[in-house]
This record gives structure tokens, sequence and C-alpha cells, in this order.
């Protein structure tokens, strides 16, 4: 049975300060050089009188569990929220503060402020709570493209699918004012991409500032399963981001007077651990491995030393990067050969959500749509936790970035089947 709805949502800004070791994924240093637009947490809060969820959306790169867990403790001391009710998602930029530091170099106040910024921004949305309505919509976006070639003959290549479906949230208050416009939609953020190394939501924080001026409310977007599947590609520069950015709220603007919203929903939520395996079918010598790393080292310290350009030094230093995942992953293995993934399900109405601690693959996310067709089902990747690329079984066949054996694609590709199924069982088992 439907039950009346109360909403909140907080804005707080969680743009690093750039002096601090960590303030940027993407350097050499970790250090951003420089502040395009700030970052941003949004948290959406919705209570049935019976159950409550949190949606956050965070505008950095990825987000352990052991942080994630930190922070949803925090708001069930403050607010009596269950952990198991709230889902934190990252929007998955790559111009954000790295939270993962493989490379144990980053100042751990880069953690500790996210923390107690994301608490504040929830507790904001909490107390912000009134009676209101919410709606879903959808629109097309063809902005997207998967990466994986899976065939190839006489320069003609055929690319995996992608899921061209952008699915809008609006929520109002009783009198009938957008209090918040939010969309979801699968492709890596990328436009920007290390873009004079400066903080930055790229594309999509173009569209949330459009959507804001245009409706004057709030807004905030939720990656979904992009872990094969990235914007068209051209020149990576802010200007290119601004370009897609305005494009992709062109697309969105015009569906949201359709959505109808409604002042009664049921709420459920359910979160489960699992353990599966990490991959050992290695294609790589560890030997080998160590030694390379050992020489890039060398070339990297050289290249600083000579003053190189930065997409000179970028490169070698990525280089250098990819073989410590290698060591990474391998090292992990001799410890234990399984990790723990995170797998959340959430209703709101008929609509339901996987939330999934990693890059999952686009395939996974179209299957969950077909599966409670003519219900709306939207994967979110990058949310509780970051357990790397999540590809198909086909997608490891084919070969390509995210598909291979490392640090940063260490399930096995059984992996991805059984977080979806388990999503899905969830769900089925909400009243």
């Amino acid at each position: 049975m439907s039950k009346m709805l109360t909403a909140g949502i907080g804005k707080v800004k969680i743009t690093p300060d750039i002096n601090i070791k960590g303030s940027f994924r993407l350097h050499w240093d970790k250090k951003a050089k420089g502040i395009h637009d700030d970052l941003f947490a949004v948290a959406i809060f919705l209570s049935d009188t019976t159950n409550s969820i949190v949606l956050v959306s965070l505008d950095i790169p990825n987000i352990t569990s052991m942080l994630s867990n930190a922070i949803k403790e925090d708001i069930y001391k403050k607010t009596g929220i269950l952990p198991k009710n709230i889902l934190i998602s990252c929007t998955h930029t790559h111009n954000g503060p790295d939270i993962l530091d493989e490379e144990k170099v980053c100042d751990e106040s880069i953690k500790s402020e996210l923390r107690r910024k994301v608490v504040e921004c929830v507790i904001e949305a909490y107390n912000k709570s009134q009676p209101a309505k919410i709606g879903f919509g959808e629109c097309c976006i063809p902005f997207s493209k998967n990466r994986i070639y899976t065939s190839w003959s006489d320069n003609c290549f055929a690319f995996g699918p992608v899921d061209p479906i952008c699915d809008i949230l609006k929520i109002e208050d009783i009198s009938g004012k957008v209090l918040g416009i939010f969309f979801h939609y699968s492709a890596h953020p990328t436009c920007a991409m290390r873009a004079e190394f400066k903080i930055s939501r790229d594309c999509v924080g173009v569209t949330v500032d459009k959507l804001e001026k245009k409706f004057g409310c709030i807004s905030a977007f939720f990656q979904g399963a992009a872990g094969d599947v990235n914007f068209h590609l051209g020149e990576r520069s802010f200007q290119h981001a601004i370009i897609k950015g305005n494009q992709m709220a062109d697309f969105i603007i015009p569906s949201v007077s359709s959505i109808e919203c409604r002042s009664e929903a049921v709420l459920n939520s359910d979160i489960q651990v699992l353990k599966v395996k990490t991959r050992t079918d290695y294609d790589f010598d560890i030997e080998e491995v160590i030694q390379e790393i050992d020489i890039k080292e060398k070339e990297f310290k050289n290249a600083l030393s000579e003053n190189r350009t930065d997409e000179e030094i970028f490169n070698i230093w990525n280089n250098l990067r990819v073989l410590k995942w290698k060591k990474l992953l391998y090292e992990e293995n001799q410890k234990k050969p399984w990790t723990e993934v995170i797998v959340q399900s959430l209703r709101i109405g008929n609509t339901f959500i996987i939330g999934i601690s990693g890059e999952i693959f686009v395939e996974y996310q179209l299957a969950l749509r077909r599966y409670f067709f003519p219900c709306r089902a939207l994967l979110f990747g990058y949310a509780n936790g970051y357990n790397g690329y999540i590809p198909t079984k086909a997608a490891v066949s084919f070969g390509g970035y995210g598909t291979t054996p490392s640090y940063i694609q260490k399930v096995e590709p059984e992996a991805g089947e059984v977080m979806l199924s388990t999503g899905i069982k969830m769900i089925e088992r909400m009243e």
C-alpha cells in the first residue's frame, strides 16, 4: 500500500584544498593545479512514515567501502537512519580527489573532510524534510559509446551496446514547486579528463548548473553502469565538456514538465556484502612486471628532473601506475583469493535501484531494465565502495580496457552476474 511522502534535499560544497596531497587523482604529485568548477555532495532524503531512505551523489571519482561505512554510521548516530537505507554514489568525475590512494601518499584530511561534509549534507536534507511529491520520467540522449570491440575485420569495428535512456527524478512540494531535478545516465564523464589538471565536475556539472538555473531548484547526477561506456569523445577540454553538458540539459528540460508527481510511494531498502573470487588468470609474469616497474620508476624520475612536458610525464607515470596495479592484484591474491563486493537494492514506488560497488558494465543495466519492465529499474555504479571494473564474461573474452587482470579489474568474470542476481532477489523480497 502506498504511503504519504516527505522529502528533503541538501547540497554542500566538497571541493578539496588544492594545496593538499590527494586533491587530484590523475596527477603524479596528487595535487590539483586549480579549480575550474566546484565539487558538491547532494543528498535526497525520502520518508514514507514507515521507512526512510537517502540517496547521495558525490562529485568524486570513487569511494572506499571503509569511508562509505563510516559516513553511514555517522548519519545513523545523528538521525537514526539505518545504514542499509543510505546509498552513497559517485559521479566518477576524473577531475577530483584521490580517495582510493592505492599508492598511500595522500593526506588523510582529504577523507576526513569529505566524511564531515557528506554527513552535514545528509543532515541538511533530513532537517529540510517536508510533505512532497515525486515522479520519474526519461529522455533519450545519444551521446554514449561503448569502448569494447565485439568484432572487427577489414578496418570495420563493431562496438558493444549502450543505454541511451536518461532517467529523471522530479521532487515537488505539495504546492507543485520544483524542489529537485535529478538525472541518471551511463557514461564516463571524461570530456574534460585531466584538462589543465584542474578540479571539475566535467560535462555533467554543466548539465546540473543549467537545470538548477532553469527550474530554480537543486540538481544532481547519479552515475549508471558506465564501466564500458564513454561519452563520445573529441578533444578532452573544458570547452568540449561545456558543449556536451549543455546539450544534455537541452534533452532533459523538455521531459521534466511531462513528469507527473505523486505524494504516495512505498520505500524500502536492503544491502548485502558478498565474497567473490578474484582473478588469478594473469596475463603477465610477476617477475617481469617487477622489473618493468623498476625501469619505469627510473624513467619517471628522469622525466621529472629533465622538466619534460606535463603530458610526457603523465604518460610515463600512468604506465607505471598500470604496472603497479598488476603487482597489487598479485600481492593481494597471495593473502586471500577473494574480495568483498557490496550490493544494495532500493524501492521507490515502482522504481527499483540497485547500487553496485564498482564500474559495472552497461550490459547488466540493460538486462535489469528488461527484467523489471514495464517498471523502471536502474543500476547505480560506483556506489558504497569500489571494486574496480565489473565486466561481462563476453567482454573478458573480447578483451580491452577494464577486462584484463589487475587491481582495478580484480573480480572474476562471473561476479557481475552474481551481484545483479543478488540485487534482483532483494527487490523481489521487498513489500
